[in-house]
């Protein structure tokens, strides 16, 4: 499994408290998210992976039309489950195929 994030590399908090830093990245290429890198991107990184976390950090400025997790949706992972609303995260979202 692996954690995606709506940016060009996972927030600096997360990389703090991290164990396996090689899972988790960015989905995107700029701090706003553009369609066709973005797409492009998060199609490879869920190519070969049964699950994935998505954190919703501040999509709202980063990715307002989602794109990054329509795509996930799209390469046929589902929605397992959505974790609480933490306080400075927002959700997290964990999908499966």
């Amino acid at each position: 499994e692996i954690v995606i994030f709506s940016y060009p590399e996972p927030f600096a908090p997360y990389r703090w408290y991290e164990k396996k830093e090689y899972l988790s990245f960015g989905a995107t290429d700029s701090i706003k998210t553009e369609k066709v890198n973005a797409s492009d991107k998060t199609r490879e990184l869920v190519s070969n992976v049964s699950g994935v976390y998505y954190f919703e950090y501040l999509n709202d400025l980063s990715d307002p039309t989602r794109i990054v997790m329509n795509v996930i949706v799209e390469s046929g992972f589902t929605e397992k489950e959505v974790t609480g609303d933490f306080n400075g995260v927002g959700m997290i979202y964990h999908f499966v195929r």
